[in-house]
């Protein structure tokens, strides 16, 4: 009692004398301070971490254990004390709540560092829960890790996260668990969030948003083991990835993403998506996207970079459709890798082809037919769609367009093959003047490239056909692949064309001569600018035919079958001879003998040579009019009918059978005669 009046006393008479903030120091002096909180170990009880008790010091690993929560009040401080590896750490089995305000934030840090990797981090363990709102964390190797599957409305928002080695850390597993809003990202040594996995193969578990935060690099994606591995990013079936505007992926070398889902990863011109590599800037750095069997996705002002093949698609049956607008492929070895049978699941639109190794969409062919409609379509500093088969041998070196299909050509596309196209449908370039459609054909060892059977169309218009080293045939019409005649071609109408650097331009069945059409078709430097007309017998017209002159064109030959013999090339084209059935019901009595091959003008139809049309006739071979024979040349472009050799007895002549010939202006009928049965 004397002590405390003393007290009063000294009080009383120091405030007589000392100004009143001195008065407020002088008496804190003798105000007991408290004193920091120590902990560490398991927590098994609800606690709360106060700000009256704050600081709160660390001093070994603590757990929050299953059913328990940690609640912290805001602006408490958390310090962390540094110790020999493994470090500290703070693991959330149960929940851990994070009060903090704008104004008093709550903060984890290093008790004795100002750099980081000082201690491991928090670590949220299977079904552990967390709200953490306005925390400050830093000095750590992980800001956070969410390495177990939180409950589902767990939540880290309006936080810092800084001065970390990594900003944080999940599994591809329990990513769709990690929920980040309106988080700071700054100064971390690598500043960007790991994706990690235990196992090369493991998936998404559910629907998955990647969200982008401020400062953050991105998402690294490795396995644990290592960086530089085998290792699969994979969106399994009924499982939708998101992927937000300007969030950037960093793949593990050798590692690739598997879309068996749902991808939609739709940027914006100022935040465009990023997919690339985590070290080397290099084509192969990492594999790319690919789009499985079942697989879709919306890509949309994304960029990949670094990869094999950037996109990657094998659909077989499926009609999903991968669609990629507005976007840039880069520094990849391929652009685009496809199977045939996924052609028509891609759509792209302005999709930029940039420092690739090949700028190319390669599709790759096994025997398949194209049942569906597609187009090809003209996109930035895209060289080439690039149809290959690696020569399996199970599957011949050709591919289908079906009957009911149809392939077009946009203006300045360009097609390259070393296979057969058998086209039962309809093939159709829009190519321009200034745009015009290539077609690029590399050797193929089954010696035609475009093959026109009993059925199939084609709308050729400013198109280049352009073999690799003159040992090919452009274009076969009316035979079928493995050679034979085939009746009933449909049209084929080829203007403002170019065929060049084959060995022959066009080989026809003469039968299918009528579906033939040409409109400014250049012939240039092929082995021989002529086109074959193959017979295999004795051949009866049944629609008009119109012979035309083109550029550089020599001739329509008509050859023996001899002719064939020393060049391999056509020796697989040479057709079979028609039966003599065949020929009877156009009363041609004369046209069964074997291996004639005389040609036939029946009864109500024409022959009609344009001025310069040449046909040029072999042998002992003959001409025979029943129906109409038109020669309309003028005296600067004659029509003609001549012998190959152009010596006497090079061929028949033309033998009138009650049909008219008419001759409008000086033509040249070489080594022929003219004679009416």
């Amino acid at each position: 009692m004397m002590k405390n009046n003393y007290m009063r006393k000294a009080q009383v008479l120091l405030t007589a004398v000392i100004p009143l903030t001195a008065l407020a120091l002088l008496f804190s002096l003798f105000t007991p301070q408290a004193k920091a909180a120590v902990v560490g170990g398991n927590i098994t009880e609800d606690t709360t971490w106060t700000l009256a008790n704050s600081p709160y010091i660390v001093e070994e690993s603590l757990f929050i254990e299953p059913g328990v929560t940690l609640t912290i009040e805001p602006g408490v401080d958390v310090h962390v004390e540094k110790l020999d590896a493994p470090g500290i750490n703070i693991v959330v089995w149960g929940s851990l709540i994070v009060n903090g305000t704008a104004q008093q934030p709550v903060t984890f840090r290093s008790a004795t560092e100002t750099t980081h990797s000082s201690w491991l981090g928090i670590s949220i363990a299977e079904s552990g829960f967390y709200s953490i709102n306005y925390a400050d964390i830093q000095h750590a190797i992980l800001g956070f890790d969410v390495y177990g599957l939180p409950a589902l409305d767990s939540i880290i928002q309006n936080s810092k996260i800084h001065n970390n080695y990594y900003a944080g850390s999940t599994m591809i597993n329990n990513i769709h668990r990690l929920n980040m809003q309106n988080m700071s990202f700054e100064n971390n040594e690598i500043n960007r969030v790991l994706i990690s996995s235990n196992d090369d193969m493991e998936a998404l578990v559910g629907d998955t948003t990647i969200s982008m935060q401020n400062g953050l690099e991105g998402y690294q994606v490795y396995d644990s083991d290592e960086f530089d591995n085998y290792f699969v990013f994979s969106v399994p079936l009924s499982v939708t990835l998101t992927v937000e505007p300007g969030v950037s992926l960093f793949m593990a070398n050798g590692g690739f993403i598997s879309v068996a889902g749902q991808l939609n990863a739709i940027g914006t011109p100022i935040k465009p998506i990023s997919f690339t590599s985590i070290i080397n800037t290099g084509p192969e750095a990492w594999q790319g996207i690919t789009f499985g069997q079942i697989g879709s996705g919306t890509l949309e002002n994304i960029i990949i970079e670094n990869g094999n093949f950037a996109l990657n698609a094998y659909h077989f049956t499926s009609t999903k459709e991968v669609i990629v607008k507005n976007s840039l492929l880069q520094n990849n070895n391929y652009g685009v890798g496809i199977t045939f049978s996924a052609i028509n699941n891609l759509e792209m639109d302005n999709v930029t082809f940039l420092n690739n190794e090949n700028n190319k969409v390669q599709i790759e062919v096994y025997h398949k037919e194209l049942i569906e409609d597609v187009i090809l379509t003209k996109q930035p500093g895209l060289e080439s769609y690039e149809f290959i088969n690696y020569g399996n041998n199970f599957a011949p070196r050709r591919f289908y367009i079906g009957e009911n299909a149809k392939m077009t050509m946009e203006a300045g596309t360009t097609f390259e093959t070393n296979m057969s196209i058998i086209v039962s449908g309809t093939l159709s370039t829009l190519g321009t003047s200034t745009q015009p459609v290539h077609f690029n054909l590399i050797q193929n060892e089954y010696q035609a490239y475009f093959i026109f059977p009993g059925q199939g169309y084609a709308n050729i218009n400013h198109t280049f056909f352009i073999g690799e080293n003159q040992d090919d045939i452009a274009i076969a019409i009316g035979v079928s692949e493995v050679g034979e005649i085939s009746y009933g071609t449909g049209d084929i109408s080829i203007r403002n064309s170019l065929i060049t650097e084959n060995n022959i331009p066009i080989f026809i069945a003469a039968h299918a001569l009528h579906a033939l059409s040409m409109e400014n078709v250049t012939f240039g430097e092929n082995l021989e600018n002529i086109i074959y007309l193959d017979t295999g017998g004795p051949v009866v017209f049944q629609e008009d035919i119109i012979l035309t002159p083109q550029v550089g064109l020599e001739g329509y030959y008509l050859p023996l079958p001899a002719d064939y013999s020393p060049n391999k090339l056509l020796s697989s084209f040479t057709t079979k001879s028609i039966a003599t059935n065949a020929t009877l019901n156009y009363g041609s009595n004369y046209l069964s003998q074997e291996l004639k091959r005389d040609l036939l003008i029946p009864l109500n139809v024409s022959m009609t040579f344009e001025p310069g049309a040449t046909l040029i006739m072999t042998d002992s071979t003959n001409l025979h009019v029943q129906g109409e024979l038109n020669m309309a040349g003028t005296a600067e472009s004659p029509a003609i009918i001549t012998g190959k050799d152009a010596e006497p007895g090079s061929w028949g002549g033309v033998v009138v059978e009650g049909g008219t010939v008419s001759l409008n202006h000086p033509n040249i009928f070489v080594t022929g005669d003219v004679s009416t049965i």
